[in-house]
């Protein structure tokens, strides 16, 4: 009997890591697909690309808003290293600032093929997730920055802060990046230009006062 549930075991945790994988295979074909630009495709073509049959995509996901619910939670869990800064608020301006956009323009190259998929309309479960996630990003900005922002008065603090994060919102980026053609290094020295010409001034005014 123990040698037969062995065997069994052994079977079942065969089966439930074959699933797994496939649910991986299927989801990062997905996510794959759409950085191609195939924001909407068939199931045919997703478990073409992923190598599994048809017939077990939808017994994996129950329909096609699960199956892209997902997706989005793994790009999610694969791009959160890189939004993470380390000892956030900390060090120089100039350090804050390199770090601040390196964290939003790596998490932009990562996401945007899958963020495209929302404002086609394709997708509602991503400007969802989009939208849902803009007050955490709002306050990791005011966090990394405090320092300078705590000088002003609620309303500078308000306009400031606004002025400040708009060039960081996702359709900003796209326009940047995409429109205007700025490439990775472009991108990055534009954000951090716009961030030291906004925050220098009062960088200057805090250190008359240490």
């Amino acid at each position: 009997m123990t040698d037969n549930s062995q065997v069994a075991k052994a079977g079942s945790d065969g089966r439930a890591r074959r699933r797994e994988r496939n649910v991986e295979r299927v989801l990062d074909a997905l996510i794959h697909l759409a950085a191609e630009g195939k924001l909407d495709p068939s199931g045919e073509e997703i478990a073409e690309r992923a190598g599994v049959s048809h017939r077990s995509l939808y017994r994996y996901f129950d329909d096609r808003a699960s199956l892209q619910r997902a997706a989005i939670d793994r790009v999610m869990d694969q791009i959160a290293p890189l939004l993470d800064i380390a000892d956030i608020g900390t060090g120089s301006l100039d350090h804050r600032i390199t770090t601040f956009v390196a964290a939003r323009t790596e998490t932009y190259w990562a996401f945007g093929p899958i963020a495209r998929t929302a404002f086609s309309g394709t997708w509602d479960v991503v400007r969802e997730g989009i939208e849902s996630s803009r007050s955490a990003l709002h306050d990791q900005l005011v966090q990394q920055f405090a320092a300078e922002l705590d000088m002003l008065n609620h309303s500078e603090r308000q306009r400031t802060v606004a002025m400040l994060d708009v060039p960081f919102q996702f359709e900003a980026l796209e326009y940047l990046a995409g429109h205007a053609g700025l490439d990775r290094d472009e991108l990055v020295h534009a954000l951090e230009s716009h961030l030291r010409q906004s925050l220098g001034p009062l960088a200057e005014r805090l250190s008359v006062f240490e």
